[in-house]
């Protein structure tokens, strides 16, 4: 009887044995299918083919293909070592590890994806799989996700779930508009065990600034901080050869905020200067320094602090040579606020040879007429004057090179313009450069202030070629003394010319501003603030051009004449050698040609006809060429009579006279209409 009952013990068993190596394999190929159709459908995939194989020790699914519109993810083989099913209602299979290998990703990121990892992080979601470890090889992608396009040549991924694990990604090529990398070496991706990006390491990225300016990194580190914060760490060189930079920096993904710092040796700045400036050999110039950076809330906070060289400029109205080699060392405190169309930079201080000077200044874009509003100061301490001519570039101020200068100079400027309100309201210069402890203790004969004690000449360029000699001497029949010309011909100057010219000490402060407006106004360099000394010595010592370089040049020789000749002999030097038209150089010389006059003997209405036409002289030549002065003109003279009067300048009876008077022109000297207009197109090189 016990035998029996063995017997068909063991029968059982063996049956149960056969229906369980029939049964349980079918029951693992069916979870095993069943799991990758969920998962697929998960991830918003479907899957269009797959080979499932089930033995007694490994599950292999080949051949894998899921797609969505506009995508597909091939695997060539997934392996399930060592499984086991588990539980028996609602079977699952629980393995140790898995493998899996050619990972081919390709198309478009579905939309479900986003939510699954929003799932995942959150952990939604049941398991008919559990695993403990996941090894990949082989991943190849080609996708795009919000407007990012990743390809990778190669990777691999390694993930415990006890204890997280690495991304490995290797030829990475990225295109996006807001991330400038396109080719990365390598990256790894460490990850916790709760699926949380540790740390992110790349190796060999190549930042692209421009088709021929690039960024290359041999190692960049990313890093998660907790409470949506990512830090970073950057090392690399800029290519070709152009420098090299290490930053760091924190960045909040939730608010937005951005806090950097980075140092860079020799960095290319080529790129950042606007090509409108006239800058010459960009790639020569270079940054040194430190620079840090907050942003937030569209407002930048910048401070920086190194040296710039290498920064050659020209534009025939600087000078007629290129200002080679210039460069600095400074300090600058900026934010700039989008919001408000605002850039503020409350300090800028810098340093050139042995000059430093403070800076300060404002620019705001008016968001209606989308025009800029600016406010700028200068300040240079006290400093010697010959260290302060040293400071500039020999092609600025050639001239100024030559003279040995002793005593200190400082100075302070300050300039607001509205660009907005340009046409109805000046721009505002105001300051002071304090010249008064300079000395001009050797200079060239040339170049001497008391040259115009004594008798003296120097020549023109006509804008047609031709060369004038202009001469101040005793022997010469144009040169006059100051009492031999009309006391009229000083009143008009004074009035058309330089009202304040015994008072000042060269300048008319108040007409920079005035010229500053007029230029901008014109888009060019049109006019000058010139007062009658400056006039002298942009004529006796410098050429006719007009040039940054001879303006500054011409207010320092300006200011060294007004110290060394009196204002009598300027305003008779003035008096001799002003144009007055084609070859008409002085007023001695002007009052035969128009008048047949002894200068002494010019009345009111002549002086003030021949003070009227000094802004353009050959132009206004043409009123001689037609024997005539215009009514329009006439009117034009008649004001100006009345403001001699009103500035005391002319008696009332002398005013009378003048505006009676009726100006003609003596034509000993006429031509003929034709031939005169020839002559001012001669002179005038047209």
């Amino acid at each position: 009887m016990v035998r029996k009952i063995l017997l068909i013990g063991v029968g059982i068993l063996a049956a149960l044995a056969v229906a369980g190596a029939l049964i349980v394999p079918r029951i693992a190929h069916d979870v095993a299918r069943r799991q990758v159709e969920r998962m697929a459908r998960n991830w918003g995939l479907h899957v269009m083919d797959m080979d499932v194989a089930v033995g007694w020790d490994t599950i292999t699914v080949r051949n894998l293909h899921m797609v969505a519109p506009g995508f597909s993810a091939k695997i060539r083989e997934v392996r399930l070592p060592s499984w086991k099913i588990t539980r028996v209602l609602t079977p699952s299979i629980r393995v140790g590890e898995i493998f899996v290998d050619g990972v081919v990703v390709d198309g478009e990121i579905p939309p479900a994806w986003h939510r699954k990892r929003r799932e995942n992080a959150a952990g939604i979601g049941g398991k008919r799989l559990a695993w403990e470890k996941l090894t990949v090889s082989g991943i190849a992608l080609d996708v795009e996700d919000r407007e990012i396009h990743l390809v990778t040549r190669d990777g691999g991924l390694k993930y415990s779930r006890a204890g997280g694990g690495h991304l490995d990604l290797t030829e990475l090529q990225l295109k996006s508009p807001w991330l400038p990398v396109y080719f990365i070496d390598a990256a790894t991706v460490i990850t916790t065990a709760g699926h949380e990006i540790d740390s992110v390491k790349l190796a060999g990225l190549v930042w692209p600034f421009s088709k021929d300016f690039q960024l290359y990194t041999a190692t960049a580190m990313l890093k998660p901080e907790g409470s949506g914060q990512l830090s970073f760490a950057v090392e690399g060189r800029f290519l070709p050869d152009r420098g090299t930079l290490v930053a760091n920096g924190l960045y909040d993904r939730r608010s937005g905020k951005l806090v950097s710092h980075a140092e860079l040796q020799d960095a290319w700045v080529g790129l950042l200067i606007p090509p409108t400036m006239p800058v010459q050999n960009r790639e020569a110039a270079r940054f040194s320094g430190k620079v840090d950076l907050t942003r937030a809330a569209g407002v930048s906070d910048v401070t920086a602090d190194g040296r710039l060289t290498g920064v050659t400029v020209f534009h025939p109205r600087i000078a007629p040579e290129a200002l080679r080699d210039l460069g600095a060392t400074f300090s600058l405190i900026a934010r700039h606020d989008a919001g408000a169309n605002l850039l503020d930079i409350p300090q800028l201080t810098f340093t050139h040879g042995k000059l430093a000077a403070r800076a300060s200044g404002r620019v705001r874009r008016d968001p209606e007429t989308r025009k800029l509003q600016l406010t700028a100061d200068l300040e240079v301490p006290r400093m010697s004057c010959a260290d302060a001519v040293a400071a500039f570039p020999p092609q600025l101020v050639p001239n100024l090179r030559q003279l040995t200068l002793g005593g200190t100079v400082d100075g302070r400027l300050h300039l607001f313009i509205d660009f907005a309100r340009l046409e109805t309201e000046d721009a505002r210069l105001s300051g002071k450069i304090d010249l008064d402890r300079c000395r001009v203790l050797q200079a060239p004969p040339a170049l001497r202030a008391t040259r115009l004690m004594h008798d003296f000449g120097y020549s023109v360029v006509e804008p047609g070629g031709q060369r004038v000699g202009v001469e101040v001497s005793a022997d010469n029949e144009w040169t006059r003394p100051l009492e031999e010309i009309s006391p009229y011909m000083v009143a008009a100057v004074l009035t058309t010319e330089d009202g304040a010219f015994w008072r000042h000490h060269g300048f008319i402060t108040s007409e920079f501003a005035t010229a500053l407006t007029q230029n901008l106004r014109a888009r060019k360099f049109k006019f000058g603030a010139s007062s009658i000394t400056m006039q002298i010595v942009k004529n006796v010592f410098f050429e006719r051009k007009k040039t940054l370089s001879r303006k500054l040049e011409e207010l320092f020789f300006t200011w060294y004449v007004e110290q060394v000749v009196s204002k009598r002999r300027l305003m008779e030097i003035y008096l001799n050698i002003i144009e007055l038209g084609p070859d008409i150089y002085g007023v001695p010389r002007a009052a035969q040609h128009f008048f047949n006059k002894n200068p002494l003997d010019l009345t009111v209405r002549e002086a003030i006809y021949l003070a009227s036409i000094l802004p353009s002289p050959k132009k206004r030549y043409a009123f001689y060429c037609n024997q005539a002065v215009p009514d329009y003109w006439n009117r034009a003279l008649d004001r100006l009579l009345a403001i001699m009067k009103r500035r005391g300048r002319i008696t009332a009876e002398e005013y009378d006279a003048a505006v009676a008077e009726t100006l003609t022109f003596d034509p000993v000297e006429y031509t003929s209409r034709d031939e005169c207009f020839r002559m001012i197109r001669r002179y005038q090189g047209k």
